[in-house]
């Protein structure tokens, strides 16, 4: 700031030298502040690596507590019980966090209707299938007020081995559950297939349907997962019971699972007191209404007070098309619903890493924790959303670009957020327009950080479904595309005992200039301008090239690149540098070109010099016979390399070289004729063009 206030310069190359080094320091200091105090703030991480005093510990791996997905209680129906490690309670729900329920307001004391046609799955166990697509109808019917119908059939064939996925299932009768279903929707959605039901049961020998060439799709793009509460003698809470019929009235329906049993039947009234019931769920039904007034003499067995939801079931219309259940009831769990989706278009592309087999708890020891997927993207796209998986109810997040190194490693200090921060308010998939888009082709990286407000931080993964007799989805993990980030540093997920995190990437075409966000395309400019993307503009450029001198190879001098927000680049990281004309004496160029977030180039040039003259000697000779004639001093040096033109000698009869003479020789060897004892200097040079370029030290 004092050079360019004041029109300052340097007094000498050791000055410019210094000046350079501390420019360099005070810049990579601003910007470690600012690192910090964002970290402060909890807008993000601290960067591994960025300060040499940070308490870390090297070589130190975070401990994580992964959950097991062993399928337990395979039933005629399809529902898949799903036994995991750390759970809180016998009928192995995930564990439930603390936190004030949200009560239902202003609602209707009767709600739903059975107008919507009854679907049949047959003797076949795909109950967990049409529940799933039950939900998307049903939340689609809400919000568009109209009657749709979406294929079973189509997501069925994703999860048998011809997809290629990981998904095993050989037959109808396999089954699935909640957490499989719910990660289908997330990563392909819902579709109006031409494709109806199919009547074989082994699934093997049907086609599998490319999701990439299928029809338009209805995604799923936030899923909500309920918090399990129970009173004492094992009844779904009154708050429970409100977040149910809530999310019903906004979105249509919740996804339940149930025990059933025929004994529990009367008339179309459905009713179990027994407290074990939900020990072996068997079924998935939806819940799509309720009734305050419903008379508790209906039930088989009767319940304390009226009131019961109206369920709608899949074994067609005469079987239990629709029923009640009380909410006294101790058979069901009310388990998800859809909170939003979008419609997909042709220019979209989706892209998982896994296809939602979710281990339920990735647990990491570390209150703050980034989780990384790279992708892999097919062309020249324009990133667009991010959707994933959390549990971490009452947590901060934050999305990130990182970008990667020449190598494919990922390079924190060069992250950058792409979306607001938010707040966990429930479990389940959350997705994200992203606020920056960026063009990419090739692989990008995307980073969900998360800030917890307990202890430890989780993410979901996908983990391996097994049972006794069977494997239903072994995960696929490749070195290089998933990382867990932490103050340890980032270690490679490939080797660990799940796959890959539940990061889902949505892209457009990068011809496309349209946005989707709120189940809305939203227009954007046709020229996305550099603050749009969050680039930055280089602004200057500076050499430490003074005492640049030919040595035969290619010379490279130091450079300080700054942006237009007065931040210091690091070479390689943030720009690269070309040079030009760098080997001989003479004139020389570089240009340096932005990279990552950094835009814009900027060239120079700067002057190789000849080498110092080396071995100059320096002799007098006097006549003793001729007193008058006079001395002469012979002066000798070794040629230099570099195709020099010439040698300049200065000499004077006085130390300090005032009052000096010049002589100009293209030879190594040169005679003065003088009386008094001489000081000589000696510098080499080259004629380029109408300049000569002269070596930087004088030879003494």
């Amino acid at each position: 700031m004092i050079k360019r206030g004041f029109n300052k310069g340097f007094v000498n190359d050791k000055c410019k030298k210094e000046h350079n080094k501390k420019f360099k320091c005070l810049f990579m200091g601003m910007k470690k502040i600012a690192v910090v105090n964002l970290a402060a703030a909890g807008a993000m991480i601290t960067i591994p690596g960025l300060f040499s005093d940070c308490n870390v510990m090297a070589n130190q791996k975070v401990k994580l507590s992964i959950g097991k997905n062993k399928l337990v209680n395979k039933s005629k129906y399809g529902y898949l019980q799903v036994a995991t490690q750390g759970k809180s309670n016998s009928q192995g729900y995930r564990s439930v966090n603390s936190r004030k329920m949200t009560t239902a307001y202003h609602l209707p004391s009767s709600y739903g209707s059975t107008s919507k046609a009854v679907k049949n799955q047959l003797p076949w166990g795909t109950c967990w299938i049409f529940s799933a697509i039950g939900t998307m109808e049903y939340t689609a019917d809400k919000k568009e007020s109209s009657d749709h119908i979406f294929s079973e059939e189509e997501m069925l064939r994703s999860f048998t081995k011809k997809s290629n996925v990981g998904w095993q299932l050989t037959n109808k009768n396999d089954g699935g559950n909640e957490e499989m279903s719910a990660g289908y929707l997330v990563s392909h959605g819902a579709v109006s297939s031409d494709i109806p039901y199919d009547t074989k049961n082994v699934l093997m020998e049907l086609t599998y349907i490319n999701h990439e060439q299928s029809q338009s799709a209805y995604r799923a793009t936030d899923i909500k997962f309920f918090q399990k509460n129970y009173n004492q003698d094992q009844t779904l809470t009154d708050n429970y019971i409100n977040e149910v019929k809530q999310a019903v009235y906004n979105n249509g329906s919740v996804l339940t699972l149930a025990n059933w049993n025929y004994l529990y039947i009367k008339g179309n009234s459905m009713n179990s007191i027994n407290s074990n019931a939900r020990d072996n769920l068997n079924h998935a039904v939806v819940i799509v209404g309720w009734d305050d007034n419903y008379d508790k003499s209906n039930f088989l067995q009767k319940p304390k007070n009226n009131g019961a939801f109206l369920v709608r079931n899949s074994w067609g219309t005469n079987d239990h098309g629709y029923y009640w259940v009380s909410y006294e009831d101790k058979s069901i769990v009310p388990t998800y619903t859809i909170q939003d989706y979008e419609k997909t278009a042709s220019n979209e592309r989706i892209y998982n890493l896994e296809e939602g087999a979710l281990c339920p708890t990735v647990t990491i020891n570390k209150k703050t924790a980034g989780f990384v997927n790279v992708f892999s993207l097919k062309g020249k796209e324009q990133l667009d959303k991010i959707s994933f998986y959390t549990s971490d109810v009452g947590a901060e997040y934050q999305i990130y670009y990182v970008p990667l190194d020449q190598d494919g490693n990922l390079d924190l200090n060069g992250m950058k957020a792409i979306s607001e921060s938010g707040t966990v308010n429930y479990e389940g998939y959350y997705t994200k327009q992203i606020k920056s888009p960026i063009i990419k082709q090739g692989k990008v990286a995307i980073m969900v950080v998360i800030k917890s407000s307990g202890k430890n931080t989780s993410m979901g993964a996908e983990g391996t479904y097994d049972a006794a007799s069977a494997k239903y989805y072994v995960p696929s993990i490749s070195k290089g595309e998933s990382y867990l980030v932490t103050d340890y540093g980032s270690q490679d997920s490939y080797k660990e005992n799940y796959g890959n995190w539940t990061i889902k990437l949505t892209t457009r075409n990068a011809n496309d200039k349209s946005v989707t966000q709120d189940n809305k395309i939203q227009n954007i400019k046709k020229e996305i301008t550099e603050k749009d993307l969050g680039l930055h503009s280089i602004s200057d450029l500076e050499l430490d090239a003074g005492n640049v001198v030919y040595n035969g190879k290619n010379k490279k001098p130091n450079t300080i690149v700054i942006t237009d927000n007065d931040e210091l680049l690091d070479l390689n990281d943030d720009y690269y540098a070309v040079y030009k004309n760098n080997k001989k004496i003479g004139l020389a160029t570089v240009t340096i070109k932005g990279k990552s977030f950094f835009v814009g180039s900027k060239t120079k040039k700067f002057w190789i010099h000849p080498d110092k003259v080396e071995s100059l000697k320096v002799k007098q000779k006097r006549n003793i016979r001729l007193v008058l004639q006079r001395n002469i001093t012979a002066i000798r040096f070794r040629k230099n390399k570099g195709g020099v033109t010439g040698y300049r000698i200065k000499y004077s009869t006085r130390r300090d070289m005032k009052h000096c003479k010049y002589i100009m020789t293209k030879k190594n060897v040169c005679k003065i004729k003088n009386r008094h004892k001489l000081y000589v200097r000696v510098k080499a040079y080259k004629q380029v063009g109408t300049k000569k370029v002269y070596s930087v030290k004088w030879a003494k």
